[in-house]
């Protein structure tokens, strides 16, 4: 079944394998998506699968990531200031391309 991501129908095997690209190249926390830039994100999107997306995502990625660093500081300090789940949830969906499904997923992470 597929699942959305980014906004974009992917199957759930290509965004566990490309997490799974992500997280071994160390680039996981908005700062390293930052620094690893653009054509490192595109590079790394591409291995796990993700390559009909890539441009875009990697985009997206880098924008949620500045837009975090900035508001946020930290996605633990994102979680910190939120009241609730719903003011966390609310939070979450202020970043261009998270949706509802993509917030759900990442709560439920949370909460395991």
């Amino acid at each position: 079944m597929p699942k959305f991501c980014f906004a974009k129908r992917i199957f759930s095997k290509t965004a566990r394998r490309t997490f799974q690209e992500l997280e071994t190249a160390g680039v996981i926390t908005p700062g390293n998506i930052i620094n690893a830039g653009w054509d490192k994100l595109v590079e790394i999107l591409d291995s796990g699968g993700y390559v009909r997306y890539d441009f875009s995502t990697a985009s997206n990625l880098l924008n949620m990531a500045n837009k975090l660093k900035e508001r946020y500081g930290s996605l633990h300090n994102l979680y910190d200031q939120s009241l609730d789940s719903k003011d966390l949830e609310g939070k979450l969906l202020e970043f261009k391309s998270i949706g509802p499904t993509v917030v759900n997923i990442f709560l439920s992470l949370i909460k395991s």
